[in-house]
């Protein structure tokens, strides 16, 4: 992913976004579910560069998320769309699996065998 924009990196972002209850009554319940998608951003962005971008309706905290956000991902300023805890993940981020990762997969792989 990204290995076709020379100077970029992906980030995997998971987020949370709630709509509010389109019931009257529920109006103050909001329904939420988590969500991922995936961005491609210059190399120098860290994860919370990525995350920032996620947060397009707080211009006070996040001016710079605020301003630039729209444009890479209007989708997350839908009215009454909110979306919380963002979190990033990019190839620095991910660690080789341990040892015990591969004892799990000995494991599995000798019970698959007939």
């Amino acid at each position: 992913m990204c290995v076709n924009l020379k100077g970029a990196k992906y980030h995997l972002m998971t987020v949370t976004a709630g709509l509010p209850a389109p019931i009257p009554e529920n109006m103050s319940r909001v329904f939420e579910h988590a969500m991922e998608f995936g961005m491609c951003l210059p190399e120098i962005c860290t994860k919370e560069d990525a995350a920032s971008l996620t947060q397009v309706k707080d211009p006070v905290h996040n001016p710079l998320g605020a301003q630039f956000g729209p444009l890479f991902m209007p989708l997350l300023n839908q009215p009454g769309l909110q979306v919380t805890n963002p979190d990033s993940k990019s190839k620095d981020y991910i660690l080789p699996p341990r040892p015990g990762c591969w004892v799990a997969v000995a494991l599995v792989a000798g019970k698959l065998r007939p």
